[in-house]
């Protein structure tokens, strides 16, 4: 038996098949004192063995689980400066009740621009494209008992973050292999509102200093000069000026 096995819901399937031993199958004459097998009964034989799952005599596992989620040091209706921060942090639970919830996970879909810095007991999935978003698959539990609580943080690079973005949105969800009782509560979508501010400062100069204008000339005179401009940035991030 696979000592790696985590599906414990699924019962164990044994199959057993007889037939008779020490009789070649090329044996041309007749033996009338040698047994045979009934052609009509099967010689194949399918059982199940179920897990000690601790989920009634049904065996039938229904839990009942709930998902929070929060970032760290982010006030309700707070809204983020892009760059000022290059790192966030999410807190993650999951509770448990009722029967236990095996093979528990949390999914979270993270924005494109967002990076992973730690990934705690997680792993990564693949982006399909450069556009589409990354996620990771956090195991929990397997199994989460009744009572049980489970906390985890994962910690999110927003240094790609660019100053056209307005807002950035995380998709949280509880999963497991047992029948879930209640889902509503298993499903955590959490906003994060950004802006980007601008501190920019221009400075002029000539070429020429003064240009001295005499009345007595009639004819008219030409004058050429050149004003030269410096803008210069002290955002966080790169901005673009029109």
């Amino acid at each position: 038996m696979n000592p790696n096995i985590q599906d414990f819901i699924t019962p164990i399937q044994f199959r057993l098949r007889y037939q008779l031993a020490g009789r070649s199958k090329r044996q041309i004459n007749f033996c009338n004192t040698c047994p045979i097998l009934d052609v009509t009964e099967p010689n194949l034989v399918t059982k199940e063995i179920a897990f000690a799952t601790g989920c009634g005599e049904d065996n039938t596992c229904q839990s009942d689980l709930k998902l929070y989620a929060q970032f760290v040091n982010f006030r309700e209706n707070e809204i983020l400066v892009i760059g000022e921060n290059t790192s966030l942090t999410l807190n993650v639970e999951v509770y448990s009740s009722q029967e236990p919830a095996y093979q528990t996970v949390v999914e979270i879909m993270l924005p494109p621009d967002v990076g992973i810095i730690n990934q705690a007991n997680c792993y990564i999935h693949d982006k399909k494209d450069s556009n589409s978003s990354s996620g990771l698959t956090c195991n929990v539990g397997n199994p989460l008992g009744n009572g049980q609580k489970v906390k985890f943080q994962i910690k999110l690079d927003t240094s790609r973050v660019t100053n056209d973005i307005e807002k950035l949105s995380f998709e949280l969800v509880a999963k497991t292999s047992s029948t879930e009782m209640k889902s509503d509560d298993n499903r955590v979508v959490l906003t994060l509102p950004f802006k980007a501010l601008a501190d920019i400062t221009i400075t002029g100069f000539a070429n020429r200093e003064q240009i001295i204008y005499k009345e007595q000339k009639q004819e008219k005179e030409e004058i050429s000069f050149t004003h030269s401009y410096i803008v210069s940035s002290y955002a966080m991030v790169a901005l673009h000026l029109k």
